[in-house]
């Protein structure tokens, strides 16, 4: 039988006009190319990327802390290098030791001595023998002339010899008269007092003839030779020329002296700084500084070195020996120790002293197994942690990046899942997907904030956040959120099993015990049972760990007991702030807005008292079936836009 065409053409119609049923990913796919979900999926990718930088997920974060115990002995993975505050401190303290003390030098003394000088080879110059006006400045140079040079003074300054008297007529019978001396010849007397007190004492009264003659001599000679040596010394400076060129030596002679200055003795001792070197800078001018050897310094070595540079300049003979005769008992110490630019310079010198370190080779043992960690240990471990990361390539960070940001991005799709199954009003909603995605994103970042070794409070935001959104949501969203922000936490801050399980048992109790909140106290008694499982928990988690139960494990589990129970006390404190953020009602605020205190209902009882009295008796009969047998209602009806309460939805 055949088929009639237009039959056949119409059945061909039919079955094209049946669409074939989509599987699993086509529908997805639909889904997902919406343009309402890409809005969400951005949302949360965006989230995951800014939760990424604010974990530094390219970087492995370090895992370590004072009372860990490790159940195996931590080795370094790489070659690394610890600071050695103890040889640090030896280095500085013996750069310190050799630091050049710091000396001022007083050129005034030195400038006054050099003129001095100048000035009384200037007097002796001027004068053409040794008279009473040069006498005191040649008695400076010749201190040893002195008898022979007053003598000579003197004979140059006696007034002329007068004639002498005539002769006495002799007595009759009488000898003749001894003729008077000569004016030329010396008394005995006048020779005498010629001789000056040294030959006086030498020779006795009582000697008479040649011995009385002989003192005579003496004197004549030595002032022959006094006068001889005055003459030879101003020789050299008799003219300007010569006084002026013998000026300009002295000025040479003097220049090291002027620049070093002179050390009497060395004012500063072994421990103080360097004994062989010191620093010398003009008195008030700090900048100006020099370098001198103690040696070159020192008074005695001065004053031989002052010796040699006359001989050079001046040349050895009477004038260079005189001349440094005239300086040696003059020259006196023109240095004094700088006690706070020494003190500057020990401080500049430790600031610049390199710091000390210990090496560790791969495969050295940081941390021994079983044993706690001090602070020392993390110390070191954290050391080795910066190397090591210091040293990883760009391949393995952005491995490590791409692989946490897969974490968030499973933790994003898995409530995302959850929530199109059992909320999907709040997944139509973008305010609550974005109310969401930020709340859990604010949480790890004050997870992380409070994650400090001094405080380690990261549980509190954990659980604000699960009460949170046990609130305003509802009980098994909070629990799903709570154990997914706790396990970016732990994996964030490099922490193990045992902080993942205290986390979520934490936020389990809490979400759990709430219930319906009839009253201020009953979170803060939440906390208080939260904490004793907190405690048990964390307890039980580490010892399955092989970490010891000692002092420290106790602390631990204590502090954050403590800190669960702190999350109760700021809960009931933000209870008010966050029912107004969320527009919800919870038992506690329609009990405060039923009080019979209440302005409203006041005024209901002043102007209706009998509507108010049929309100309270209604409400006190369905009060009970309400409360015992009325089913709850479903999840979907939960949420802002009814602005029921979870204590009125039963």
């Amino acid at each position: 039988m055949t088929i009639a065409p237009s039959s056949y053409r119409r059945r061909l119609k039919r079955g094209s006009s049946v669409e074939v049923p989509h599987g699993f990913w086509g529908t997805l796919l639909e889904n997902v190319s919406r343009s309402e979900v890409l809005l969400r999926l951005a949302l949360c990718m965006g989230a995951a990327l800014v939760l990424l930088m604010i974990m530094h997920g390219w970087f492995e974060p370090f895992p370590f802390r004072a009372g860990m115990v490790s159940p195996r002995g931590v080795v370094a993975r790489v070659p690394f290098e610890k600071p050695d505050a103890e040889r640090t401190r030896t280095a500085q303290e013996r750069a310190a030791a050799q630091v050049r003390v710091v000396y001022s030098q007083d050129k005034a003394p030195i400038v006054r001595l050099r003129d001095g000088l100048k000035n009384r080879l200037a007097e002796i110059a001027a004068a053409e023998s040794v008279t009473a006006s040069s006498r005191a400045a040649w008695l400076e140079f010749a201190p040893e002339a002195a008898p022979v040079i007053d003598a000579l003074v003197a004979a140059w300054e006696k007034p002329a010899v007068r004639e002498p008297p005539l002769a006495p007529e002799p007595p009759a019978g009488g000898s003749p008269p001894i003729p008077p001396s000569p004016p030329d010849s010396p008394t005995p007397a006048d020779a005498a007092s010629d001789a000056g007190p040294s030959d006086v004492e030498k020779k006795p009264a009582a000697q008479s003839g040649v011995a009385e003659a002989k003192p005579a001599e003496q004197p004549d000679k030595r002032v022959l030779e006094a006068g001889q040596s005055f003459q030879r010394f101003r020789a050299r400076i008799d003219t300007k020329e010569r006084l002026l060129e013998c000026e300009k030596a002295i000025d040479r002679s003097f220049a090291d002296l002027e620049n070093m200055g002179v050390l009497e003795k060395i004012q500063h001792g072994i421990d103080e700084g360097s004994q062989t070197e010191i620093d010398v800078h003009p008195l008030g001018n700090a900048v100006e500084v020099a370098r001198a050897q103690v040696a070159d310094v020192l008074q005695g070595e001065a004053k031989v070195r002052m010796r040699s540079r006359l001989d050079e300049e001046l040349g050895e003979g009477p004038l260079a020996s005189r001349v440094f005769a005239w300086l040696e008992t003059r020259l006196s110490g023109t240095l004094e120790i700088d006690r706070d630019a020494t003190v500057n310079a020990k401080k500049e010198a430790v600031e610049k002293t390199p710091q000390q370190f210990v090496r560790y080779a791969a495969g050295d043992l940081l941390a021994d197994a079983g044993v706690p960690m001090k602070a020392d240990d993390v110390q070191l471990l954290e050391r080795e942690h910066e190397e090591y990361v210091r040293q990883q390539d760009a391949r393995q960070r952005i491995g490590r990046a791409l692989s946490l940001f897969g974490l968030l991005a499973a933790m994003f799709a898995l409530s995302g899942f959850y929530i199109h199954l059992h909320h999907r009003e709040v997944l139509d909603d973008l305010g609550h997907v974005a109310t969401l995605v930020g709340l859990s994103a604010a949480t790890i970042a004050l997870c992380l904030l409070s994650a400090g070794e001094a405080w380690r409070a990261e549980i509190v935001p954990l659980l604000v956040f699960a009460m949170t959104v046990a609130i305003a949501y509802d009980e098994d969203l909070a629990l799903l959120l709570a154990a997914e922000v706790a396990l970016v936490v732990v994996i964030g801050l490099g922490r193990g099993l045992a902080d993942y399980v205290t986390l979520s048992a934490a936020a389990a109790a809490m979400v759990f015990w709430m219930g319906r909140l009839r009253s201020r106290s009953k979170l803060i008694y939440v906390g208080l049972w939260a904490g004793a499982v907190v405690i048990a928990t964390q307890v039980g988690a580490n010892l399955l760990e092989e970490r010891p139960f000692d002092t420290q494990l106790l602390y631990e589990a204590g502090r954050t007991g403590v800190w669960t129970l702190l999350a109760g006390f700021l809960m009931t404190g933000l209870l008010p702030f966050i029912e107004r953020s969320f527009g919800v009602l919870t038992d506690l605020s329609l009990l405060e807005v039923g009080d019979v205190a209440h302005p409203l209902l006041q005024e209901l009882v002043r102007r209706a008292p009998g509507t108010y009295n049929h309100s309270i008796n209604v409400a006190s009969i369905g009060e009970t079936p309400a409360r015992c047998s009325s089913p709850p209602t479903s999840s979907k009806t939960r949420g802002r836009k009814t602005g029921t309460s979870r204590s009125c939805r039963r």
